[in-house]
């Protein structure tokens, strides 16, 4: 039984992957890096859209803390399964540098910047999910070298069509996998040390909240009286997608105790 449930993951993504690669290129929206809210302030350029990154690194240092601390014996029987929430909240903390630093100036180039933790930290989480409900020490070593470097190929596959516009099929599909596949897998192995399926969907509703402010930037600073534009809350939706995560270990940890 169990061989046939990690089938049906394996066929889902193999589906995913399949259906990408046949779509028509999607490119990136003609005036993207036009944001709503272009305001300058202590002399930063964009300044709401890049301080609204600091969440990103706060509760990515706040992730790291809470596995590194020495009274939690991180160095435990546990490693396996928790690595990949260390490289998640590592990742974390560059979305917030990456994030900034393209927000700051935005264009094509610095784009990649910002992109590049996004889908380190999409991939670790996905993993984090998968050895939470098998062999982690496999899950680790055999799984997640590779599936990174396909999340890396799928922006370097971006970068080399710039001159073209781009193509964001692979990029996307790196954040529609987990989505996907993990409440599907939850619900094949719903019994997890570290996860939880009640966290996974609070953690997909913040994500969709977070693309649905990014959609209407410019409403939103508009019915806002342009005190707030979508972007910016946006990052601050996505932030409280990373606070279900260390929600979800630290009640975990509290139950196992």
């Amino acid at each position: 039984m169990s061989e046939k449930r990690v089938t049906v993951i394996v066929v889902m993504l193999s589906t995913l992957l399949l259906v990408a690669t046949q779509l028509p290129r999607i490119q990136l929206p003609e005036g993207y890096h036009s944001f709503a809210d272009q305001r300058m302030l202590f002399f930063i350029p964009n300044f709401f859209d890049v301080a609204s990154n600091i969440p990103f690194g706060l509760l990515g240092l706040y992730g790291v803390h809470f596995l590194m601390r020495p009274r939690r014996n991180f160095f435990s029987s546990d490693i396996m399964s928790e690595l990949p929430f260390l490289a998640f909240f590592l990742a974390i903390i560059f979305v917030m540098l990456g994030s900034a630093y393209y927000h700051w100036s935005p264009s094509n180039s610095s784009l990649f910047w910002d992109r590049l933790p996004i889908v380190v930290a999409f991939t670790c989480l996905f993993v984090g999910f998968l050895s939470d409900r098998f062999n982690p020490k496999i899950v680790v070593i055999y799984v997640l070298p590779p599936l990174l470097l396909l999340s890396f190929s799928a922006l370097a596959w971006d970068s080399h069509h710039s001159d073209r516009g781009g193509d964001l099929r692979f990029y996307l599909l790196v954040q529609l996998c987990p989505i996907i596949i993990l409440p599907i897998l939850c619900r094949l192995y719903p019994k997890g040390r570290l996860t939880t399926e009640k966290h996974l969907w609070q953690m997909i509703a913040w994500y969709g909240a977070a693309k649905a402010f990014e959609y209407f930037d410019s409403l939103i600073f508009s019915l806002t009286n342009e005190t707030l534009s979508g972007h910016t809350l946006k990052h601050l939706a996505a932030s409280m997608a990373v606070f279900v995560v260390i929600r979800m270990l630290k009640e975990k940890r509290r139950y196992r105790r």
